[in-house]
Formats: C-alpha cells, structure tokens, sequence
C-alpha cells in the first residue's frame, strides 16, 4: 500500500474507533457465534471474515466458538489489517491485507461473515454474489448492517458523501439474497442499542468523524466543509441519545445455484 493510502485507512480506522466511542457497548458477536453454533456441529470449522477491521467482534466469535468445542481456522481479508489486531489476533487467524474482489473464488469457507463492510464493496447485489460464491456446501453467510429503523441509516441517506456512495440496509440485502437464492433459508435478527449524539455535538472531533464515516463514499472522497456544517447544526435539534439498530442477516442453504 502506498504511503497515501495508507494515510487515509488509517484516518478512516481512527475515525470509526471515535465513532464506535458514542456507541454502548453492545455488538452482534453473540447473535453471529449462536447462528454458527445452530448450524454446524462441533468439530472443524472454516471462518472468512471479510472486511475484518479491528476484529472485536470476531475475536469474540472465535473463543466462543472454542469454547464449545469447534476447531477455528479464521481468515481475515481487509485492504488494511490494523496493527491493534494483528497484535490480539490468537495463532489460528490468518490476516490477509488485499481487495476482496481480487481473492480467489476457489477458497470455500463453512461460514463468511461481513460486519457493516458491504458498504464499501461497490455493487450490492454483485458483492453478495461473491461472498455467497465462497460458501462451502452447506455453508453460512452472515451479514451484519443497519437496518432501515435505525438512525445512522437516515443520517446516512442526507448525508452520503456522493451519487456513488452505497445506500442499503438490511432489509433490502435480505430481499436481494431471497432472489440470488430462493430456496435458501434466510433468517434477519434484529438488535437495539444506543447512540450519545450528545458527544458528537459536545466534540468538533467526534463529530467530523462521525461524518465522515456516516458518508459512506469512497475514503478518498473530499466531503463538503458547507455539508458539515450543516450536519453539526442539524443536531442541536436531536435528542441526546437516539436508536442504533443493526440486522444481522443469517444465509443458509445446501447448494447455491446462481440466478440469471
């Protein structure tokens, strides 16, 4: 990765860590590691993390995993592996920095996850494709983003950085996969937390970088000085906390047959 790169995912993780920091404390690793645990008995089992970030949540996916007698082998993919996980990641993760859409199709995995990462993997239902094509048969795909209650999704769609930017929520990745797949099983499991939107309005800090994540374009997209402004002013008028809710989308099937 070159030097300006590297720059701007740095910018971007620092970015989402004060994010989160507004954030409670509740994530979806619980949700994930049941999911995994009802599909698949104990024994071996394959793990792709895509977009894999700062690896909280599947890290703690990984011990509970463990803990129930699975054998985990984790592969992680990120166009940037952070130091911070590369330090905590245990002997059985293997950490591969490089674009998702460049990994071999060939790498079958029981499960493939993506956390709040579709976002950023251009076309929605042509990255559901690929992540699908990875699943081993009788595989799990788990996906995890907002779903359309929650606030980030608005604040999102009157702020997205640009025409390009991604808007999608979890209701509709849940319809585009009925549609990969019909005869797959699909299950969309809600979960409720909160967001201190008094933080970001105490905080010029928190606030651009909650901007600035809550854009969803490209990292190397310069966003509007004017639209940020905006944004901050537009908060006065918020309450001081407000709903942060995430679907996790749970992908079961025998066999995955391509739609046309």
């Amino acid at each position: 990765m070159n030097l300006l790169g590297w720059e701007v995912e740095n910018r971007y993780i620092a970015d989402l860590s004060l994010l989160k920091s507004t954030f409670d404390r509740k994530n979806e690793a619980n949700i994930i590691a049941e999911a995994i645990a009802r599909h698949f008995t104990s024994g071996n089992l394959s793990i792709l993390d895509v977009g894999i970030g700062e690896g909280r949540a599947i890290i703690e996916v990984a011990e509970y995993l463990t803990v129930q007698g699975y054998d985990v082998e984790l592969t992680g993919i990120d166009l940037h592996i952070s130091n911070k996980l590369r330090k905590q990641a245990p002997n059985n993760f293997n950490l591969i920095e490089k674009d998702f859409f460049t990994y071999a199709e060939i790498n079958k995995f029981c499960v493939v996850i993506t956390t709040q990462t579709l976002f950023y993997l251009g076309d929605v239902v042509t990255a559901l494709h690929k992540l699908v094509k990875h699943l081993s048969t009788n595989g799990c795909l788990i996906i995890t983003l907002w779903t359309s209650r929650c606030s980030l999704f608005h604040f999102h769609q009157c702020i997205k950085g640009s025409e390009n930017a991604i808007t999608t929520c979890a209701e509709t990745v849940t319809s585009d996969l009925r549609v990969i797949n019909p005869n797959a099983t699909i299950e969309l499991v809600r979960s409720v937390g909160k967001i201190k939107i008094e933080q970001w309005r105490d905080s010029d800090r928190i606030c651009r970088a909650a901007y600035n994540i809550l854009a969803r374009s490209s990292q190397t997209h310069h966003l509007s000085e004017s639209g940020f402004q905006n944004f901050k002013e537009y908060l006065q008028s918020l309450p001081s906390e407000m709903k942060r809710e995430n679907g996790t989308i749970i992908f079961k099937s025998s066999c995955y047959e391509e739609t046309t």
